[in-house]
């Protein structure tokens, strides 16, 4: 690729980015402020694999973001469909003086085979992949049909909550969602 392309799909990309950066900023208006730190989409999710998650470690969230036919999926971590039987730990102490030393000396490569090869000798075979979740439940929310306009979905991952907002007849629609760490529970507001 010549010079002058690339510079050409360097300043197309630079362009991109700002207006994408200015959209962000004009997000909020009177509604939910752009996290500093998060992800923001103009669009619900078309699978569960672009939702908006949520968490603590042990109850967990999935929320796509429709305005007028939400799905919000919830999943706990003893959820799930056992593929195999559970084996144990690999024995790693034994070795652990050997695989710090070859951190030190910068051979990392050396000190990740060395749990590899354990995990081969105790008979886990190939790779293991956890168990797949089995959600816990689906929650709808179904709201009044009507022309949608100004739609963002955010997360914010300081305060972990999904939040979702959109205008409809002159009104600002908002929910947003939590999964409070202290108290174990989904919060939608």
């Amino acid at each position: 690729m010549k010079i002058q392309e690339q510079m050409n799909y360097f300043r197309f990309f630079l362009g991109l980015v700002a207006m994408l950066w200015a959209g962000a900023q004009s997000v909020g208006g009177q509604g939910f402020p752009v996290p500093e730190r998060g992800f923001v989409s103009w669009k619900p999710a078309p699978q569960w694999e672009d939702a908006l998650l949520s968490g603590n470690g042990e109850v967990g969230t999935l929320v796509f973001g429709e305005p007028h036919d939400e799905t919000i999926i919830i999943n706990h971590a003893l959820n799930h469909m056992p593929v195999r039987l559970p084996l144990p730990p690999i024995d790693q102490a034994s070795r652990l003086q050997e695989i710090r030393a070859l951190i030190a000396a910068g051979r990392y490569d050396e000190a990740a085979a060395i749990p590899v090869a354990q995990s081969m000798a105790e008979g886990y075979g190939e790779k293991h992949w956890i168990d797949p979740f089995v959600p816990l439940c689906n929650l709808r929310v179904l709201t009044e049909a009507g022309n949608v306009s100004d739609y963002v979905r955010m997360v914010d991952f300081e305060t972990g909550e999904a939040k979702v907002q959109w205008q409809q007849n002159g009104a600002l629609y908002q929910r947003s969602l939590f999964v409070s760490r202290a108290d174990s529970v989904v919060v939608l507001r």
